[in-house]
């Protein structure tokens, strides 16, 4: 599969072993020896043009799943993976996925600081700038913060 069709964000790794991964030197795909409690983040989120939010978010999901799912994945050979896109869906379970996508933005954007923002920020700001302000100040993506001050009714 070429590299622009990878969905594959990042990858938690719970068990010694083996992991597949995209090496853009090659290029294409090579299998590396990874221990378990290995984050695999996609290189392309790294590079200067990309959106620190979304490497920061998939960071924090990640890091979400070997909090809470730890014991559940731990033995089984399996990995959780954040994915993208709409051709691949690899969600083992999205009530899991849903839980690292929450912690993630608990992580990131702890909501006492997100609402003293928020009141601070709100007064002659639109939604839309304040929505950009926020997320700017939390380093996180639009969406990420606009569905966090929904969540909790701020917006």
């Amino acid at each position: 599969m070429p590299a622009e069709n990878r969905v594959c964000l990042g990858e938690t790794i719970f068990d010694d072993g083996g992991a597949i991964i995209y090496d853009y030197d090659i290029p294409g795909y090579t299998v590396i020896a990874v221990k378990g409690g290995t984050i695999l983040i996609d290189s392309s989120l790294c590079r200067e043009d990309s959106s620190t939010g979304r490497l920061r978010f998939t960071c924090a999901h990640e890091l979400a799943h070997w909090l809470l799912h730890k014991r559940l994945y731990s033995g089984t050979g399996e990995s959780a993976a954040m994915m993208t896109g709409t051709n691949i869906v690899r969600t083992q379970n999205s009530a899991l996925e849903m839980q690292a996508n929450l912690l993630g933005s608990i992580l990131l954007m702890p909501l006492p600081q997100v609402k003293r923002c928020f009141y601070q920020l709100q007064s002659g700001r639109d939604r839309q700038q304040l929505v950009a302000d926020m997320a700017g100040i939390f380093q996180v993506s639009k969406q990420a913060m606009r569905i966090r001050l929904e969540n909790h009714h701020l917006l």
